[in-house]
């Protein structure tokens, strides 16, 4: 996993600024792969729970750079909500935080750190610039709940009623 976030934190900035740097797009079909290797052995965590139902409740939203297509792609699902995530864990696992955000831009707040990732490289920050608002959360967190896998071994507890405060957070 730390080679993963410290490859993205490297080079994704670069390769999204210009496609045809080679190097940086090496660089992170290298974290991709690294990181699906990590999430193998690992699993994933509670942004992925949650991007499940983000991604699939709103299908009009038309992501720039995907050919027109109205969908909410898998990545910007999991990120909208990371950040809040990240806060809401920081204290459960300051240390480990605190190593990510190193890695992943010289930062110690791991919120912080991939909050101005996702801003440096015009992905949405927000579940409200995906076309998500307030009357939507009751509907997002028992799709999440379903994804209970995804919330097992969480340094916090982690029920309806926080992940509608995770969602609520990332508006």
């Amino acid at each position: 996993c730390e080679r993963a976030i410290a490859l993205v934190g490297e080079s994704l900035r670069t390769a999204v600024a210009d496609g045809e740097d080679l190097e940086a797009r090496t660089a992170m079909a290298l974290a991709s792969t690294v990181a699906g290797i990590a999430f193998s052995g690992a699993g994933v965590h509670v942004p992925h729970a949650l991007a499940y139902p983000i991604a699939s409740l709103r299908h009009d939203w038309t992501p720039a750079g995907y050919g027109g297509a109205a969908f909410v792609p898998h990545g910007y699902a999991v990120a909208v909500t990371a950040p809040a995530v990240f806060r809401f864990l920081a204290d459960a696992a300051p240390e480990r935080c605190a190593a990510a955000a190193r890695l992943l831009d010289g930062g110690n707040d791991l919120a912080d750190s991939l909050a101005r990732l996702m801003e440096d490289v015009g992905a949405p920050t927000r579940l409200s610039e995906i076309g998500y608002g307030a009357d939507d959360l009751a509907k997002l967190v028992p799709g999440a709940l379903d994804q209970r896998r995804l919330l097992v071994g969480s340094p916090k507890e982690i029920g309806a009623a926080e992940l509608e405060a995770l969602l609520e957070a990332s508006l």
